[in-house]
């Protein structure tokens, strides 16, 4: 019982600190729809599209 205790007392105080750390940089996101297509084609790579709605 005492283990199970330490486990869960260290995973309690280590998840804030891998909170904090930083995330790797990913691609640039575009906001220009034409511009992204044909950056696209240039390198032949896909496009993942991502669309939002505010009410």
């Amino acid at each position: 019982m005492k283990i199970l205790n330490l486990i869960v007392l260290v995973a309690l105080f280590a998840a804030p600190l891998m909170a904090g750390e930083k995330l790797p940089e990913g691609p640039p996101w575009k906001q220009d729809l034409q511009q992204a297509v044909e950056d696209a084609l240039k390198g032949d790579k896909p496009i993942f599209v991502y669309f939002t709605k505010t009410y």
